[in-house]
């Protein structure tokens, strides 16, 4: 469920709102975005570049689950910004963001929010013969990496490694052996009661 603030709650009752896309792109060179509109937007400390009508976003996933969810982003009618950042930069594996934003109908982004985070996993260009020329990113959720292990192990040896004076694994060893555990008066520590 989206959480809006009241004073777009009451923008989008009043019907006078319209909604943008923004995607940022953490690159070597500093963060970079697109979004879709006909002008550019200053907005957190970067520059989106405008897209208007060439920017087409798939259904946007939501899960319970850890799946890797993916969304990609068609944009046709390619120009020359978009075009130089495929080109020159180190753009595979960058974090990216993809941003809802809600606008008043003077063109100024009332708010923004975070709708999927990611990383720019792959990027195609089509540029068949006689048809526009189509770039489409696949953005990979941030999901992938919370299965993934990291070669650490719960013993003492490894902690010690990290921080040699923690001993809080040392006992780990023998907590995987076999014991009894008594429950109640029935253990061996208990005296026995004369009849």
């Amino acid at each position: 469920m989206l959480s809006i603030p009241s004073t777009i709650q009451d923008l989008l009752e009043t019907g006078r709102f319209s909604i943008r896309y923004l995607i940022r792109f953490e690159l070597d060179s500093g963060p970079a975005g697109v979004w879709n509109d006909t002008f550019a937007l200053a907005y957190g400390g970067i520059t989106y570049t405008p897209l208007a009508g060439n920017m087409e976003i798939t259904e946007i996933p939501a899960t319970s689950q850890l799946d890797s969810d993916r969304v990609s982003v068609t944009v046709g009618y390619l120009s020359n910004d978009v075009v130089t950042i495929v080109a020159t930069e180190a753009w595979h594996q960058r974090p990216c963001t993809l941003f809802l934003a809600f606008m008043d109908d003077a063109g100024n982004a009332q708010h923004v929010m975070a709708r999927f985070a990611g990383f720019l996993d792959d990027v195609t260009i089509s540029d068949a013969d006689g048809d526009k020329c189509i770039l489409t990113l696949t953005i990979e959720s941030n999901n992938r990496e919370l299965n993934r292990s990291n070669g650490r192990t719960r013993s003492d040896a490894d902690q010690r490694r990290t921080l040699s004076t923690d001993g809080f694994f040392k006992h780990a060893a023998n907590a995987a052996a076999d014991s009894a555990i008594y429950w109640g008066r029935k253990g061996p520590q208990y005296p026995t009661s004369a009849k």
